[in-house]
């Protein structure tokens, strides 16, 4: 499997491809790492980008090696499946690495100052690293997509389409699980019969409230107090039990999920000083879970797929 790794490798490095996906990701991150600076908020329009690169350069590039024959040729040299499938998730992850270089490098440099000067350094490293596991995830799940299909169009749109149905899932998630459990109160006036003592206050015109009287079924002259009570209003949007447990580690194992916790919380820290209570520690245990998940399911697949 090294020979193979270090020959998609080489073939990587003459790849034109490669360069120009690898140019556009450093930008990428020094126009974000600008973004940052200049206006103190973590904004992820200018880190989708870096996706829908990843997704271009994953389809094509697989997309090449079925279209070119390198991968049928593979076979017929004696490789098996699963190395030539483990090779290139290998592949893809060390390629991955590189991008994340190319990106971390230029943002760092730019937006460094003003994120230490107002973040906590611990807080810096653990996004970074989660945020590094959930690229590696976006990665393998484009992989995974491309090494399955065989025509680089049509993996590259399915590509593009789960990447947008997952930060669309990620945000309405995110969305629902937001709403206020109560969205107002409705106020009421309850009459009560008063007491002796409020009784001589009402009639003395010291009593502090409103009141009325009326006759009871005796004729007697009763005295009635108003007594306001609120109710508070339901949100029929809010997500209860047991569904809300669902739905939040739910939004945490979507990586765009992560991406929206970790923005929020960098720009709360910009702003308000404070963090979120969003568990961090667990962001990376999520995206190992799902890469183990994905490449599972990918190798499953891909051992049922005919490469003659």
């Amino acid at each position: 499997m090294l020979n193979v790794i270090r020959a998609e490798l080489f073939r990587s490095k003459k790849s034109k491809l490669f360069w120009l996906i690898l140019t556009a990701i450093f930008i990428n991150g020094g126009v974000y790492g600008m973004s940052v600076a200049t206006s103190e908020l973590f904004d992820d329009i200018f880190i989708m980008p870096l996706f829908i690169l990843l997704a271009a350069y994953f389809s094509l590039m697989i997309g090449r090696e079925y279209a070119d024959g390198t991968i049928r040729n593979k076979v017929i040299a004696g490789k098996t499946k699963a190395t030539i499938y483990f090779a290139q998730i290998t592949l893809s992850l060390i390629t991955s690495t590189i991008f994340i270089g190319a990106f971390f490098i230029p943002f760092i440099v730019i937006a460094s100052t003003t994120m230490a000067a107002n973040i906590p350094l611990a807080v810096i490293l653990s996004s970074s690293v989660g945020f590094i596991m959930s690229i590696f995830v976006w990665s393998i799940l484009f992989t995974v997509v491309s090494i399955l299909i065989s025509s680089r169009e049509i993996a590259a749109i399915i590509n593009f389409i789960l990447f947008f149905a997952i930060m669309i899932g990620a945000y309405q998630i995110n969305h629902s699980l937001g709403q206020q459990e109560y969205i107002g109160t409705i106020t009421s006036e309850l009459p009560e019969q008063m007491t002796p003592e409020e009784v001589k206050q009402a009639v003395d015109g010291t009593f502090e409230g409103s009141y009325y009287t009326e006759q009871n079924d005796d004729g007697a002259l009763i005295y009635l107090k108003l007594i306001q009570s609120g109710e508070e209003i339901l949100n029929p949007r809010y997500i209860d039990e047991p569904l809300r447990t669902i739905l939040q580690p739910l939004e945490y194992l979507l990586p765009y999920g992560q991406l929206n916790a970790y923005i929020s919380t960098l720009t709360s820290y910009m702003y308000a000083g404070s963090e979120e209570d969003v568990p961090f520690h667990l962001f990376p245990l999520y995206s190992l879970c799902m890469l183990a998940v994905l490449i599972a399911i990918g190798f499953i697949a891909f051992r049922k797929k005919d490469l003659s």
